[in-house]
């Protein structure tokens, strides 16, 4: 009888111990499901492996070899990384109540760029902001300002054709020429070259110093705000920057001042307002989730930064075959018309969108054809005549811009 019980006995116990482990695995928590992404290390998962004066192409590379939205560990935090328009329209764009928020800029305070709209939350503040700015910059405003448009485009092919070796400078005050017309009714004539060095600097601090991967270093090891700029590895001191956001406000307080009832384009009693809403760059800034989401299975947490790899997204091989090959034929039709191609990506999206976009489309298209029916622009030639062969080199941060190249503009016979 005995040796029929033991056996029994056994298997009882073994069934009992198994339902409990099958009870306490099917009760755990799973674990979410989070995006792919590379495995980083145990203290500051991926931070050391994003190329920080070419982020996009570490985003870029990591989409190539773990798909449209990747996760990574940065600094501690959640960072995710979306290569494709499609699902940047999914969440920002279609779940944008929830997409539209700024991540913490509080250790960077002291650089005293807070007061720009582009970096103020999604609350009441930057809602007061953004209509402001879309009743300047609303599509049906635009022709208001094409005869602005205009007289800067003739400036500028008249400045490069008496000194094209300035040609950069000469853009930059294309730009601040349309801007400040725009806002404050004022030419840059009398100091041009003070307002556009005041401006280009300004542009230059919000675009280092909020770049997501130096905000991260700087919310990790804050001594980096007091490291000056001059020192080796010193890349953006606070009192510096502070300086230049502070000649910024000085000058767009002063331009303000300057403008009469007649000239101003926004209302008086706003005025306060207009130095921060006037002072928004146009350019794309990382988005904060408020909420715990899911998207394609994926688990997203509340407070994950996400970052639209715009350049990422323009040079899509598949759908634009050779990218980096200047083809302006990749936009028209086989019939000659135009896609319905407006490359959206390069904005932004959802309701963080860029407010310039429409002026800033018809300005460059208006410089662009200006240049184009005035001025060959051509690659420079060595002593001996050839043609100088050079690689093109970028500066990259939020926006990216050609390093300067040589190159021949002469007026058209």
């Amino acid at each position: 009888m005995d040796s029929y019980l033991i056996p029994g006995s056994a298997v009882l116990g073994v069934s009992l111990v198994l339902g409990v482990c099958a009870t306490r695995v099917w009760s755990k928590p799973t674990t979410p499901h989070l995006p792919p992404g590379p495995k980083g290390h145990f203290l500051f998962g991926s931070s050391f492996d994003i190329n920080a004066a070419d982020p996009g192409s570490s985003f870029a590379q990591w989409g190539r070899e773990y798909g449209e939205l990747v996760h990574v560990r940065h600094f501690g935090r959640d960072l995710m990384i979306i290569n494709s328009e499609r699902i940047a329209q999914d969440l920002l764009e279609r779940r944008s109540r929830i997409y539209s928020d700024r991540v913490d800029y509080s250790p960077i305070e002291s650089y005293g760029m807070l007061f720009n709209s582009a970096m103020i939350n999604y609350n009441d503040a930057w809602r007061f902001h953004r209509k402001m700015m879309n009743q300047l910059m609303r599509p049906v405003a635009i022709p208001n300002y094409h005869g602005v448009m205009v007289d800067a485009a003739h400036t500028l092919v008249s400045k490069l054709k008496d000194t094209p070796e300035k040609h950069w400078a000469h853009i930059d005050g294309y730009a601040a020429r349309n801007v400040m017309e725009v806002i404050f009714g004022r030419g840059i004539e009398q100091d041009q070259e003070r307002l556009v060095t005041t401006f280009s600097e300004a542009a230059t601090c919000f675009m280092e110093s909020t770049s997501d991967v130096f905000l991260a270093m700087v919310k990790t090891f804050p001594m980096l705000k007091y490291v000056p700029t001059s020192f080796p590895g010193g890349r953006f001191n606070a009192a510096e920057a502070k300086e230049r956001m502070n000649a910024f406000k000085s000058t767009v307080y002063g331009l303000l001042q300057e403008s009469n009832e007649d000239n101003l384009l926004l209302q008086q009693e706003n005025q306060d307002e207009v130095k921060n809403v006037s002072a928004t760059a146009f350019i794309g800034v990382p988005h904060c989730v408020t909420e715990d989401d899911h998207y394609e299975g994926y688990f997203i947490p509340k407070g994950t930064v996400l970052v639209g790899n715009a350049g990422g997204m323009l040079r899509d091989p598949v759908r634009y075959p050779n990218p980096e090959k200047f083809s302006p034929e990749r936009f028209l039709n086989e019939d000659g018309s135009l896609t319905d191609d407006d490359v959206p990506a390069a904005f932004g999206f959802g309701r963080r969108v860029c407010p310039g976009r429409y002026l800033a489309d018809s300005s460059v298209w208006m410089a662009i054809v200006s240049m184009l029916a005035e001025l060959d622009i051509k690659p420079a030639k060595d002593e001996e005549g050839n043609a100088i062969v050079f690689e093109p080199e970028w500066n990259h941060s939020l926006s990216s811009r050609p390093k300067p190249f040589p190159c021949s503009i002469v007026p058209r016979n």
